[in-house]
């Protein structure tokens, strides 16, 4: 069992897989993270990458998100997902869960129906190799806002990324180190007129 952290589901209880197929952001990350981008929060779009448990969409939509989308490729973590937002009784209009692979879904243009998301979370494996290149295709095929942030999670040993990517779409990144896990900021960079 999990416990969100914060806003109006504070102290609620999620499952999580016993295996330990997934490795969930910890309490104390996730408190520390979302006190940093609350202001981000309100009535936001959340895209939750790699999701797991679904735990980073739930603690989104606790602290104020209007709309989570969760994409896991596992059927037994995305039934997971669903049982979890079941659980804690987020309407349907709240969230949309997918069993799709990121990478594909990502290396795809969003549907003109699909509004852009306000923050995008990534949750890969540690040691992930294709991080540039999934940060490109969010950037390219507009999977976020111009003013959007895309926060990475990373273990401690996993590469630092620079501000270019392998598609040379700019954006800035900046980093805060939570013990064994790091946290990248990421913004695109506007271009200059």
């Amino acid at each position: 069992m999990i416990r969100l952290t914060g806003g109006r589901l504070n102290g609620r209880q999620i499952n999580s897989p016993k295996n330990k197929a997934i490795r969930p952001t910890t309490g104390r990350v996730r408190k520390s993270l979302f006190a940093k981008i609350h202001p981000r929060l309100t009535e936001a779009r959340f895209l939750d990458l790699f999701a797991g448990s679904g735990i980073m969409g739930l603690e989104a939509l606790s602290r104020g998100a209007s709309f989570v989308m969760a994409v896991e490729k596992k059927p037994a973590h995305t039934r997971l997902i669903r049982e979890n937002y079941h659980t804690l009784e987020i309407p349907r209009e709240q969230h949309k869960i997918l069993t799709l692979d990121v990478e594909h879904l990502m290396a795809k243009p969003r549907q003109e129906t699909e509004l852009p998301f306000d923050v995008i979370y990534l949750d890969p494996p540690y040691g992930y190799w294709a991080m540039k290149k999934l940060i490109a295709n969010i950037l390219l095929h507009h999977w976020l806002t111009p003013d959007g942030l895309i926060l990475m999670e990373q273990g401690k040993r996993d590469p630092e990324l620079s501000g270019t990517s392998d598609l040379d779409t700019p954006y800035t990144i900046e980093y805060k180190d939570y013990s064994d896990t790091v946290i990248g900021f990421i913004q695109p960079v506007a271009p200059t007129c």
